[in-house]
């Protein structure tokens, strides 16, 4: 830490202060140090602190806020993380001011933050904690899931964990029962974190905590708004299940097609056949990564696509190629190959066929949000194909 220099004071808590940090070798590398005051902490909490450091030791995802060591004095425990210049979701969303999202960008946003849920969850991990305010972003658009300070080690996302342990507006109900809970937790966390994005508002409310598990325990959230798709509408639903048995795992979230086939825009279908198609690492400890699994799993985005008119687009952001698309020919087989998976070989041929004919003055009116989106990477696609 003697390498740092401390920039400003990004906030406190009762237990400590995250710093704003600049390398003195680099300028322009800047860090966040969580100092914690070990005399604030009993014995009990030093060691979660600790805890905290060893889950973070073996978490390396493009989505998940980055360790970068530790030390240790006889007052404080500092921790070394990246910094995410562009703030937290909770800030982004404030500053909406009622102004609804895009369904586009949630997906995105959404889907980045399902990928961070999926690598913990594959090793046995649950948050404990996701809310806006623990998902901070950078300059380019990327999310991170951080603050895993409740974060717990499991024997299996089936095991179940006991601990009261949370923030109220983002607690599942099997917590404010006092029940023992699993990695569903982090789902209905996640899509109460999802409902905010589409209705810039909380799920569930109350004048005190008491008041606020009443609410969760007792009674249904108004749905997301009418402009939304059914698919968006329906997954929040599913997530914000009373009955955590009934709510989809992560796993089964990135299968749903309007999930999927975002994170293969995001990832390029290299990368996505590897990380999308397993679910929990059995036979190895919690934490965790097996020897054949990559060790990081980095993921090259690309910038937004309001910065750079330039390049194929999907969803809002650039379409991701594999490495070896390196020429038109090349990309119209990705996109094609891509367009068949996600709609079917018959639907797509049908769209395709649809569009090229027709004057793309025409407003088309699509049976699914899914279509609208395919139809518009068919409109770039037969640009693209017009030059070979």
């Amino acid at each position: 830490m003697d390498k740092y220099r401390v920039d400003k004071v990004l906030g406190k808590g009762g237990f400590g202060k995250a710093l704003l940090v600049t390398s003195l070798e680099n300028e322009s590398k800047k860090r966040v140090v969580k100092q914690i005051i070990l005399s604030k902490l009993s014995e009990k909490q030093q060691l979660k602190a600790e805890s905290e450091i060893t889950i973070l030791s073996t978490l390396k995802h493009t989505n998940i806020v980055r360790y970068r060591g530790c030390k240790k004095t006889k007052s404080s425990l500092f921790i070394l993380m990246d910094y995410a210049d562009g703030g937290d979701l909770q800030q982004l969303l404030k500053r909406r001011n009622l102004s609804s999202i895009p369904e586009d960008k949630i997906i995105d946003w959404f889907t980045q933050i399902c990928l961070a849920v999926k690598y913990i969850h594959d090793r046995k991990i649950i948050h404990r904690d996701i809310k806006p305010s623990n998902i901070f972003l950078d300059s380019n658009g990327v999310l991170k899931l951080g603050d895993f300070g409740l974060a717990r080690f499991l024997d299996s996302t089936e095991a179940f964990a006991a601990t009261f342990a949370g923030s109220p507006y983002y607690m599942p109900p099997e917590i404010c029962n006092v029940q023992k809970y699993n990695a569903s937790a982090d789902i209905w966390s996640l899509g109460c974190v999802l409902y905010e994005m589409c209705n810039l508002r909380k799920a569930f409310y109350g004048i005190n905590v008491h008041n606020i598990m009443l609410d969760i325990t007792r009674n249904t959230p108004s749905k997301i708004r009418s402009f939304y798709s059914k698919e968006l509408s329906d997954l929040v639903s599913s997530m914000l299940n009373k009955d955590p048995q009934l709510r989809p795992t992560i796993n089964e979230i990135l299968q749903i097609p309007i999930i999927k086939f975002k994170a293969i825009a995001l990832m390029g279908s290299e990368v996505a056949s590897k990380e999308l198609n397993h679910t929990v690492f059995h036979g190895i400890g919690p934490g965790l990564t097996p020897s054949n699994a990559p060790k990081e799993i980095k993921i090259d985005y690309i910038p937004e696509a309001e910065e750079d008119d330039e390049g194929v687009k999907f969803m809002g952001r650039k379409f991701k190629f594999d490495k070896e698309c390196n020429d038109t020919s090349m990309k119209s087989m990705a996109i094609r190959k891509f367009l068949s998976d996600m709609l079917g070989e018959e639907k797509f041929s049908q769209m395709y066929q649809m569009i090229s004919t027709s004057s793309l003055k025409i407003e088309w009116k699509w049976a699914t949000k899914m279509e609208e989106y395919a139809s518009q990477l068919i409109i770039q696609l037969i640009a693209l194909e017009s030059i070979l």
